[in-house]
């Protein structure tokens, strides 16, 4: 039987007629990082998913990779905006998930392509940063 969580789980989801979205997860702590990719897996069963620990390693992987519907992160975007990293995302057509602290969030200037994400989160709330990334 369907109740209206499982509608409201599946209006959640990306069209399954869709193509396969990229999405980079980097995050020091490689538990957590798997933990991430699994919850993005979960809302979008199509997805691709790669996971490197620093922001040395998602330069290699924006550079490898033609399209990115999303990085997750704990870089500061600012930082990210100083490196490159923010705009080379951008090229690729991509958004941020910045992984913060309610503080930093408060403090931080927000940028149109980031998300951001307070820390700690659970898998729904990492649904609803995915979902927000959403074209109408």
């Amino acid at each position: 039987m369907m109740t209206n969580h499982n509608i409201a789980e599946r209006m959640l989801m990306p069209s399954a007629a869709k193509t396969v979205r990229n999405y980079i997860v980097c995050y020091s702590t490689p538990l957590v990082a798997e933990d991430i990719s699994s919850g993005i897996s979960e809302w979008d069963p199509k997805a691709m998913v790669q996971v490197c620990g620093n922001p040395g390693e998602l330069a290699e992987m924006l550079e490898r990779t033609p399209s990115v519907h999303a990085v997750i992160a704990a870089e500061p975007s600012a930082e990210l905006s100083r490196s490159g990293l923010l705009r080379m995302l951008g090229e690729k057509g991509g958004h941020l998930i910045w992984l913060a602290t309610r503080g930093d969030i408060e403090v931080a200037g927000a940028h149109p392509s980031v998300v951001a994400l307070d820390v700690p989160f659970t898998t729904e709330t990492l649904h609803v940063a995915l979902n927000s990334l959403r074209k109408p």
